[in-house]
């Protein structure tokens, strides 16, 4: 299983747009992983998970073959993870497209892409779209999926976080936007042993302890440390952090000097994670 880390940054991207402060102009002036697009994934070479702004500039940089991508798995509808507009250029006219994009998304997600469509034809666009529940699972090709609540958006949206099996067993966490799971998410993971787990460390240093919505870089811990708990990570899982915003203060060096130490790799735009 490789998934490539296509973006690391929350909504604003980083440096944030038109923001003035002391965290941007460094990584406006040092570049490097300091530059981060909006967080979205590339899972082997036929699946995303989500679909945000920076899609265009991301496959062009990372040499991804869109049209090779058999499904995309939302975790919700915010702008950083779901684009609608960039489906509407799959209508003839625009492009040519001959296979199926299968759509995995809550009912809050589906509505916006649909929404955006001509007539709202998901069949126009080659595009199937898959009603995704928090605890039902489903199979696309040879993955194996559970989708689990993650505590973000606001009601009645019902954000979701990823666990992943492949062909082979090897089974991963996409875990970013998210503070701490509710008892039901963290059942489901009971089941799990997990090759990879990536969680979020949205709002960095500054933020330490929090866990509402997103997690400091404290609170990443925590979650780490309950995984391991419970049984579902151990000392040969691959544990890193993503989805980092410019707010909470967290340079790509100071996160690494934070998180290393304790067998956690913070993640940048290109960064891959293998198992």
């Amino acid at each position: 299983m490789q998934i490539k880390v296509l973006g690391s940054a929350a909504a604003e991207g980083w440096p944030a747009l038109f923001c003035e402060c002391d965290i941007c102009k460094y990584a406006w002036k040092h570049k490097g992983k300091d530059v981060r697009r909006r967080t979205s994934y590339l899972l082997n070479d036929d699946v995303m998970i989500d679909y945000g702004p920076d899609v265009y500039g991301q496959s062009l940089q990372f040499d991804i073959d869109l049209s090779k991508i058999g499904a995309i798995f939302f975790t919700h509808s915010h702008d950083d993870h779901c684009d609608p507009v960039e489906f509407a250029w799959r209508r003839q006219g625009f492009s040519v497209v001959t296979k199926d994009l299968h759509i995995y998304a809550n009912q809050t997600t589906l509505n916006r892409i649909q929404q955006r469509l001509m007539n709202g034809d998901w069949e126009r666009y080659h595009i199937i779209p898959h009603l995704t529940l928090p605890g039902v699972p489903f199979q696309f090709k040879q993955y194996k999926v559970m989708p689990i609540l993650a505590q973000h958006a606001a009601y009645p949206e019902l954000p979701l976080n990823y666990i992943i099996q492949d062909a082979e067993g090897k089974t991963a966490l996409i875990g970013n936007d998210t503070g701490w799971w509710c008892d039901a998410s963290w059942e489901h993971l009971k089941a799990y042993k997990l090759d990879i787990a990536i969680i979020e460390a949205t709002m960095g240093p500054k933020y330490f302890d929090h866990t509402r919505g997103h997690l400091g870089t404290g609170a990443a811990v925590k979650v780490r440390d309950e995984l391991k708990r419970l049984g579902v990570i151990d000392d040969n899982t691959l544990v890193a952090v993503n989805h980092f915003s410019h707010n909470g203060l967290g340079l790509h060096k100071d996160m690494e000097a934070f998180f290393n130490p304790q067998g956690i790799q913070v993640c940048y735009d290109g960064y891959v994670l293998k198992k």
